[in-house]
């Protein structure tokens, strides 16, 4: 039976040894090449900031097709296609780091989306710090940070080890995550849940990949590049929850559609969900 996440241990005097001798520049470097990254999008239009783009309206029918993509992984690039993902208690979150991150902004910016994914989902999101534990974990690393955790053999939990692989990997993904359920739960309702931050990026392209990281442990879990106006798409068009994507949750979190369900099993539903009126605009 899995269990909640608690809080992680303090690090040990070989854990923080490693860190000391890790490159000191590095995340410095890299911190100013995202910086230039994110300028450079803006200039061209993208990174956009408008939770209601006008420039952007969306139907029931795009809803609906978008739908088997995000959740589903219809023609995706790397996933076979995939169950519903869906959360059926609410989730408590805690923030990881060492030592960068969050800062009170990105605090803040996180209370306010857990506000809108529980409108959204109907499922209670809170903050939790001390003692009590939590099922969803926000970890703030910088690239040293993460070498060091990596080489250091301390990190026994499989799902974060392979967090960090992807993001020291290469420099194009931001921010990852992954989810987690009860193994003998036949419909695989989510039950953990964790992300890892670069905390060398921008603090703007942070607060983004909390709305995109936590609103994708919640089912909308694969970027598709038709998706739009969302921010389930790698172009970058959008840095942050559109009334398209809490839309989507909406849609996700009907009770009729049940995790575990196929494309095949939720199209039906879907259909006659939309039919019923209240999306798009």
């Amino acid at each position: 039976m899995i269990k909640p996440f608690r809080s992680a241990a303090p690090l040990s005097l070989a854990l923080a040894a490693l860190l000391l001798a890790a490159c000191a520049t590095t995340s410095s470097e890299l911190g100013s090449g995202y910086a230039r990254d994110l300028r450079a999008l803006k200039q061209a239009g993208y990174a956009r900031v408008d939770a209601l783009p006008l420039d952007a309206a969306w139907t029931a029918d795009d809803l609906a097709r978008n739908f088997a993509h995000v959740v589903h992984a219809r023609d995706h690039r790397r996933f076979d296609p995939q169950p519903l993902r869906k959360w059926r208690t609410p989730a408590r979150y805690r923030f990881v780091s060492m030592d960068a991150g969050p800062t009170p902004e990105e605090r803040s910016h996180m209370q306010a989306l857990a506000r809108r994914l529980s409108a959204a989902t109907g499922l209670p999101l809170r903050e939790v710090e001390g003692d009590e534990s939590a099922d969803i974990l926000i970890f703030y690393f910088d690239h040293e940070e993460r070498d060091a955790l990596l080489r250091s053999g301390e990190i026994e939990n499989e799902v974060l080890l392979d967090l960090l692989e992807n993001l020291q990997e290469g420099d194009d993904a931001l921010c990852t995550f992954n989810t987690l359920h009860d193994a003998d739960d036949p419909e695989q309702w989510t039950t953990m849940a964790m992300t890892v931050i670069r905390s060398e990026l921008p603090s703007e392209w942070r607060r983004s990949c909390l709305d995109e990281e936590v609103t994708q442990m919640f089912g909308p879990a694969y970027d598709h590049d038709s998706v739009r106006p969302s921010m389930f798409n790698d172009d970058e068009e959008f840095l942050f929850l559109t009334d398209h994507d809490e839309a989507m949750l909406r849609l996700i979190y009907d009770p009729r559609l049940r995790a575990g369900m196929t494309e095949d099993e939720t199209g039906p539903i879907v259909a006659q969900i939309l039919a019923e009126g209240g999306y798009g605009r």
